[in-house]
């Protein structure tokens, strides 16, 4: 438009003479000025928007790896913790599920060393008093210390709990499902066998019998995911 306009123009100087022609020469300056400035003031505008959308993103960048940043070394806090807490509940039940089936043979001691064991333990007073009075001194023994066992595993297992649905959802879905898994399962064992020790053993149903068999496997293989998580 700014070309035909011109163009119109220059047709009015060849027949309006010099006057015009002077008039055309000031006008076309300033047509030419205006437009610079206006060309420069949008430019100006255009550089400050995209500035001010770079500086967006690179602060929406910025924000998103920050979180990220927290994100990971909460659960690089949390990973080792889990699974030390996890191991911990692990062993103890399989250490008492061990206790299960073998327990010092009393009757074997000598006096002292009987004496001396029985005021060693962990038992209370009262319950060693019992197993010094029992005739059959293994299986009052027997007796008392599974329920020690059991409630040091139930302990260890309800602090392994009480952190994974605390901090677990700092991990991983997958990892986190994994832990919650064999913490299931663990803890499961030990209420079976609180029961027998409650009740007598009985009819156990089959999937019961193996609770902590399978959570053996998930163990080591929650131990390379977990090495190699840490590793990545």
């Amino acid at each position: 438009m700014i070309d035909q306009l011109f163009q119109y123009i220059g047709q009015i100087i060849i027949y309006g003479g010099g006057a015009v022609g002077v008039a055309y020469a000031v006008f076309r300056t300033l047509s030419v000025k205006w437009l610079d400035s206006k060309f420069a003031e949008s430019l100006a505008a255009y550089k400050h928007a995209q500035a001010k959308e770079i500086e967006e993103v690179r602060f929406r960048i910025n924000s998103l790896f920050d979180r990220l940043t927290k994100l990971h070394q909460k659960e690089f806090e949390v990973l080792p913790e889990a699974w030390a807490r996890l191991y911990d509940a692990y062993w103890k039940a399989e250490l008492y599920l061990a206790l299960m089936q073998s327990c010092p043979d009393l009757d074997r001691m000598s006096e002292a060393h009987r004496n001396e064991f029985i005021e060693s333990c962990e038992l209370h007073e009262w319950q060693k008093e019992e197993v010094r009075q029992a005739s059959d001194k293994n299986e009052c023994y027997r007796n008392h210390i599974r329920w020690h066992e059991l409630a040091g595993a139930q302990d260890a297992s309800i602090e392994c709990h009480t952190y994974l649905r605390t901090n677990g959802i700092f991990l991983k879905q997958e990892m986190q499902e994994h832990f919650s898994r064999i913490d299931d399962l663990v803890w499961k064992a030990l209420m079976d066998q609180k029961s027998i020790l409650k009740y007598g053993p009985g009819p156990v149903p089959p999937d019961k019998v193996t609770r902590f068999e399978e959570a053996k496997p998930l163990m080591t293989e929650l131990e390379v995911n977990v090495r190699n998580r840490l590793h990545e």
